[in-house]
Parts: C-alpha cells; structure tokens; sequence
C-alpha cells in the first residue's frame, strides 16, 4: 500500500475495480480472504509469479512520468527510478528492480527506451 495518501486511494480504486470486474467475469459473488491468495487474480502458478499489473503497464508508468518530468533523451538509473526523491508519489517507487527491468525492456521494444547496464550500475535512456 502506498504511502502518500492521493497515491493510495488510486491504488485501493484500481484493485476495487479488478477485483469486482474479476469476480463479475468469473461469476463469483463471494471473496474468502483466507483463499486469496491461492486465486488465478492474485496468484499466477503458471507463471510461478504473482503480480498484479502488467509490465506494459508499469512501462507505460515509468514513461508517462519520464515525458511529464522533462527526463525524454536523459539517463535515470533504476536506483533513481525506485528510491529518488522524484518517484516518492509514483506508483512504481519501491519497485523491485526484476520487475522494472522487465517493464522497461517493453519500453525497448517501442523504441521508447534503452536499458543500459555498465558494471554494477544500471540506468535508462528514454527516447
């Protein structure tokens, strides 16, 4: 859960609006909190994974605040990105950094980004 409050009440809106379109879908009237976890919306066995938005998504994220932050043709490194001062009201501060490479290299495939890694340092290039 997010910290900063308008920040927060976003993030409770969307998961409101997954999990009641979720259980529309699949024709379910109940929520066993006890069993949430083990459900397809939450966790992802094929996968071995649970995650609960996209990598486009988080991507798209990351870009939207590149572009609204003047950071386009400039190098942010991934720490910048989930630990500065400048992400602290961003849904994707705090992230792990597997998941925002993973994001980032869909910003790769449009040609919005490069992932640079040197050395023990890894940064990216927006475009």
């Amino acid at each position: 859960i997010q910290l900063h409050a308008e920040t927060r009440s976003k993030q409770i809106a969307a998961w409101r609006t997954l999990v009641l379109e979720y259980h529309r879908l699949t024709k379910q009237s109940v929520l066993d909190i006890r069993e949430a976890q083990r459900s397809p919306l939450f966790n992802n066995t094929s996968i071995n994974s649970i995650l609960f938005i996209l990598f486009q998504e988080w991507g798209g994220m990351v870009y939207d605040w590149a572009q609204n932050n003047g950071m386009i043709n400039t190098v942010c490194t991934l720490f910048e990105l989930t630990q500065g001062d400048n992400t602290c009201d961003e849904e994707f501060h705090g992230l792990d950094t597997e998941v925002l490479i993973k994001a980032l290299r869909t910003l790769e495939d449009e040609k919005k980004a490069e992932v640079i890694i040197f050395d023990e340092t890894q940064g990216v290039k927006f475009f």
